[in-house]
């Protein structure tokens, strides 16, 4: 009986870390068989994020089973998706840890040129609104994606409303073969796989608030 309890005990324990994956359609409750997921909207300061966004979002209710992704036209609810930030860059990857270049790489810089500061890490702020709204018409898609929307809710036809806000943060480089051209090019890669990692983390917690809200 003592062993009993005890394996008991160390199965209970092992459990107490493992999350429930649910794998039902969630909105089957309100009729819901069907879902169009248009490409997202953009009112980010950041260029072509919204394929990120759109395909992480669109596989992972494509894991719903009870759940098809169709065309707009015949699909029970749309979800509709828009990618936001304050209006200026510096606001949306903002630049924290200056270094002096001078000290780093100072052979390649003029000596009249005085001291001159980068800097050493970007935070990424964005944020993703997401809407799930029952037959809508194609002029409540549009008036959904603008920003008058905030100021308005029509609750007989939204089954989910939430802003996801995101934020992560990475490492700049300076390339010592080029040293005098140090510019946001350089960084581009290091950008794009942050907006990447952003993406996947929206994906996984618009999983877990239609889980947990239905």
């Amino acid at each position: 009986m003592r062993l009993f309890y005890f394996s008991l005990t160390l199965l209970v324990c092992s459990c107490a870390g493992y999350r429930f994956q649910q794998k039902d359609n969630p909105f089957k409750q309100y009729n819901i068989k069907s879902i169009a997921i248009p490409m997202f909207y953009n009112q980010s300061a950041l260029p072509n994020v919204t394929p990120y966004f759109t395909k992480e979002i669109y596989n992972m209710i494509s894991d719903f089973d009870g759940l098809k992704i169709v065309n707009e036209k015949i699909a029970d609810a749309v979800l509709v998706g828009i990618i936001e930030s304050e209006n200026k860059l510096i606001d949306t990857v903002v630049p924290g840890s200056p270094r002096n270049v001078e000290n780093l790489l100072s052979d390649d810089l003029e000596s009249s040129r005085g001291e001159f500061y980068i800097p050493s890490s970007s935070e990424v702020r964005l944020s993703l609104k997401l809407i799930v709204v029952k037959s809508p018409t194609e002029d409540e898609i549009k008036f959904f994606r603008s920003k008058k929307s905030d100021k308005a809710f029509l609750s007989s036809k939204i089954i989910f409303r939430e802003k996801i806000t995101l934020s992560r943060s990475f490492t700049r480089e300076i390339f010592e073969e080029d040293s005098k051209v140090i510019n946001h090019t350089q960084n581009r890669g290091s950008l794009k796989k942050t907006v990447v990692s952003l993406s996947k983390e929206a994906a996984e917690t618009f999983k877990e608030m239609i889980l947990y809200a239905f």
